[in-house]
């Protein structure tokens, strides 16, 4: 696929996408009492409407088993489009850029990530956990997101030299510095995101992140064409933070007031501090891997590495987590209420284990021209590191939900133990792995978390929550023995037929998944009774 082709088949993808999200927005937020006889009140009227339902949820109560299958249905295309929009700007810049050049933005990339949870400070889940709220207490928070925010920017542009020394790469410096500069506009939307949430106004928070990554998409392809190399990855981050900024703000038509003392936020931002402390050890866990890899093996390993865990394990945790997150108001409504949690969970398992499991199981077969098509012939070190995270990235759906219904039942302290539990082995066995190179590293994270971590979290949330430990296997049994038989007929066919066409191999994998695929859907639309049960 040349680089003119992928571009014309991202911005086709997105221009589908938006025309699906636009109109999902526009549907959802569609009200009578928007109409109205005088001219000069309508806009007001509107804004107060549209602002009126981030903050008073009875409406979306009263059918929530329909919004929440409905918001799990638009989020997931909005990861599809989002995939698809990173998919095909990989598929252009691998092409025009080296893996040099991404490996040097990933060493980077691992302190900014993790400064994006600092940014958060668990304060976005604190506002969708919370039963009720208000605009002073949103406010207040806003203003905490604003203040940490700028002082994380300072502590990651105060620390650039130190990064630059340690994997004694000069032109980190440089790099670090401008990315700090996407942390503040990173901050500014939490809440606005938040509140789109919690309010299940998902055809509006799928405008705000298609359009942020499309815009850092567009930035880009054109510095990337221009000649700037590394930097126009650095533009891309940049400018998908920027436009996610604005579009958050322009979505929910909320203007933050002044923070106050007596607004009640102080146990939200306990909560979040509980929440934080969980992201802040499992992103540690997840993103050691490239640490150890950039200062043992270098910026060209680690390029290799981190493109074939964005191909596979990303993309899943991007469509699981933000899947569970829809559904996550429903759930936080049926804490009370410990049959429905568990039919509820189990089901939205269910279907995600069946929508990535067999894919990730055909991609394992398919990785030489999963590889080939998407990053170029120049990527072909990236094949056995591809196959083996293949494995782990089957299970990673589940894995990657462990955390909502924790937070559904406001367990923020125990949260943090859970992050412990699932680093320890996992740091373990990157360490184990190193010697042996980005492959060694890959095939320490997929038997630990495969064998060892996922086990033990599944015995941990079922001694938090109301789910029990069988719900789990009972969950995932089915879509992983049909992962098994893709796998196989992904493999009869290719070998049998003796296929040696990438795009071909892809066609044949694309066809074996698409039955798991259509059952996914018809067990999301089952949720929607589940409340009624």
């Amino acid at each position: 696929m040349s680089a003119a082709k992928a571009y014309r088949y991202g911005v086709f993808c997105f221009l589908g996408g938006a025309r699906f999200l636009s109109q999902s927005a526009s549907i959802e937020n569609t009200q009578p009492e928007l109409t109205t006889t005088e001219p000069t009140g309508e806009i007001d009227s509107a804004h107060r409407s549209i602002e009126d339902r981030l903050f008073d949820t009875s409406r979306a109560d009263k059918d929530l088993g329909r919004r929440a299958v409905r918001g799990g249905a638009i989020t997931i295309t909005t990861q599809g489009f989002r995939f698809l929009l990173r998919t095909g700007s990989t598929a252009v810049l691998a092409r025009m850029l080296t893996p040099e050049d991404f490996g040097l933005i990933a060493m980077v990339t691992v302190v900014v990530g993790f400064t994006e949870i600092l940014n958060n400070a668990g304060l976005s889940a604190a506002t969708v956990q919370r039963k009720e709220i208000t605009r002073a207490q949103i406010s207040t928070l806003f203003w905490a997101n604003i203040v940490i925010s700028t002082t994380v920017m300072l502590l990651v542009a105060a620390s650039a030299p130190m990064l630059s020394w340690f994997y004694n790469e000069p032109r980190l410096v440089g790099v670090t510095l401008a990315l700090s500069a996407s942390i503040i506009f990173g901050g500014v939307g939490i809440q606005h995101q938040a509140l789109l949430r919690r309010s299940m106004q998902f055809g509006r928070l799928a405008v705000v992140e298609v359009g942020g990554i499309f815009a850092g998409v567009v930035v880009a392809i054109v510095m990337a064409s221009l000649g700037f190399g590394y930097w126009s990855l650095v533009g891309m981050t940049i400018a998908t933070s920027f436009m996610t900024a604005i579009l958050s703000f322009a979505m929910t038509g909320w203007t933050p007031g002044k923070p106050t003392r007596d607004s009640g936020a102080l146990e939200m931002l306990k909560f979040g501090v509980g929440v934080s402390s969980f992201t802040i050890v499992n992103y540690f866990s997840r993103n050691c891997d490239n640490f150890l890899i950039g200062w043992r093996w270098g910026a060209g390993a680690l390029g290799v590495y981190s493109k074939a865990y964005g191909l596979l394990l990303l993309p899943t945790a991007q469509i699981s987590r933000p899947a569970m997150a829809a559904f996550l108001p429903m759930l936080c409504r049926l804490q009370d209420k410990p049959e429905q949690f568990r039919t509820v969970f189990q089901q939205v398992i269910r279907a995600l284990s069946f929508l990535t499991m067999p894919g990730m199981a055909a991609l394992v077969i398919a990785a030489d021209a999963a590889v080939f098509v998407f990053l170029g012939p120049q990527w072909d070190a990236a094949v056995p590191v591809f196959q083996i995270l293949g494995l782990a990235a089957i299970f990673e759906c589940v894995f990657s939900a462990l955390g909502q219904p924790m937070i559904a039942c406001g367990k923020a302290s125990a949260l943090y133990r859970m992050g412990l539990i699932g680093a320890v082995p996992t740091i373990g066995a990157f360490f184990i792995g190193l010697p042996y190179g980005p492959e060694g590293v890959a095939a320490g994270y997929t038997l630990s978390n495969t064998l060892v971590v996922c086990p033990l979290l599944f015995l941990f949330v079922a001694g938090q929550t109301p789910i029990k430990v069988f719900d789990f296997y009972r969950a995932i049994s089915p879509p992983f023995l049909l992962a098994v038989l893709v796998a196989g007929i992904v493999y009869g066919v290719r070998y049998l037929f003796d296929i040696q066409s990438p795009i071909l191999v892809l066609l044949v994998a694309g066809i074996c998944v698409t039955p798991s695929t259509i059952l996914s859907i018809q067990l999301f639309r089952q949720i929607r009774n589940l409340q009624h049960d």
